[in-house]
């Protein structure tokens, strides 16, 4: 079988793409618990832009428990080829992130997974950063409505009072300096 593994892996670095998918066909036969075989097909059904049977082969070899990260990955980046242009993407986005922090737990030293993960981690920062400055704007309006305050729009200010500055009778805001420290 490691001698099918090294001459489909030949054929395809050499450009011999059909040649490749038969011999990592007949590897998947001849051991078909073997989950390399299935990686290695999934690996070229990418290549050829096949990538629901890419889905499928990279699913099968994590399910026989492959633990290459290199798997994942490539699940993960299968995943967020097949979000691009479709009204399902959320779906598939979410998927392929989840398989790049899988891949990332199998091997935190991955070099592409955190270039990888980078848009879903900018997408997943800015929607808690929205959710948390519509919660603080609501309540800041209540609070404010409620003691006959303005309203301060200046996040900063009221994101501080929030983390724990209170307001004395004689209204001092704390203020903020140039460098963000908060001083009374």
């Amino acid at each position: 079988v490691e001698a099918l593994y090294t001459l489909g892996s030949s054929y395809l670095a050499s450009g011999f793409v059909d040649e490749a998918a038969y011999v990592f066909r007949k590897c998947i036969r001849v051991a078909p618990e073997d989950p390399r075989g299935y990686e290695l097909l999934g690996e070229l059904e990418q290549s050829r832009g096949n990538l629901d049977t890419a889905v499928y082969q990279y699913q099968k070899a994590a399910s026989l428990g492959s633990r290459n990260p290199e798997l994942y990955y490539n699940l993960g980046s299968t995943y967020r080829q097949k979000a691009k242009g479709i009204l399902r993407g959320a779906l598939y986005r979410d998927m392929a992130r989840r398989c790049f922090l899988e891949a990332l737990e199998l091997d935190p030293g991955l070099k592409y997974a955190p270039d990888a993960l980078r848009p879903y981690l900018y997408r997943l920062v800015q929607s808690k950063l929205l959710r948390i400055g519509r919660f603080v704007t609501s309540i800041t309006q209540r609070f404010c409505i409620r003691k006959r305050f303005a309203l301060f729009t200046d996040s900063i200010v009221i994101t501080s009072f929030f983390l724990g500055f209170r307001r004395s009778r004689s209204f001092p805001l704390p203020v903020v300096s140039p460098d963000y420290t908060l001083s009374r």
